[in-house]
């Protein structure tokens, strides 16, 4: 049993060497499409961040060739993380982040590059009371920008960026990175 998950991790990591290698190799290509994971801790709104502390979540990125870099599409979601799991808190809230931005890539240096994305983005909360069975639910979006910097390595992608989105009483910040696997 041992020898056959070695020799299957084996021929699937060749798999990808190989497809990573073909990717890289096509010059005339036009599209791009990947997914990544994203990270970041929580800034701006002092309610908001006196509740929440981190973000965690997935993004998908369409890339299309213009110029001297990429048209991009980014549709992801996260959950946003309290700041305290702690059951003998009064109340006890959890989060969501869904958006979607569309924005520019401009590679530099090979492999370096800057982008900035604008789009809509909204965060739902829910709220529980230890008190009663009741869960509350709010919800809140707007208007979203991030300015990325980052890196491409073959398939992989890393990049800093910092997420604003405009909510009904402020706005949510998000320094985050993303790792990203683009074919």
């Amino acid at each position: 049993m041992r020898k056959t998950i070695t020799s299957l991790a084996f021929a699937i990591a060749i798999l990808f060497a190989q497809q990573a290698k073909a990717q890289k190799e096509k010059p005339g290509k036009n599209f791009s499409g990947g997914f990544g994971i994203e990270a970041g801790l929580i800034s701006g709104d002092e309610a908001f961040k006196s509740v929440f502390n981190s973000e965690f979540g997935l993004s998908g990125r369409f890339e299309f060739k213009a110029g001297p870099g990429w048209i991009t599409l980014t549709p992801g979601g996260g959950v946003v993380i309290p700041k305290s799991f702690n059951e003998d808190d009064e109340d006890i809230s959890v989060g969501t982040h869904y958006f979607v931005k569309a924005g520019y890539k401009y590679i530099f240096l090979k492999k370096m590059f800057v982008m900035g994305e604008v789009g809509y983005g909204s965060y739902t909360i829910y709220n529980a009371n230890n008190n009663s069975e009741d869960v509350t639910k709010s919800t809140s979006g707007g208007l979203c920008f991030a300015p990325t910097i980052g890196a491409n390595f073959g398939v992989f992608e890393l990049g800093l960026s910092y997420e604003n989105t405009k909510v009904t009483d402020g706005s949510v910040g998000k320094l985050g990175l993303r790792l990203g696997w683009n074919f």
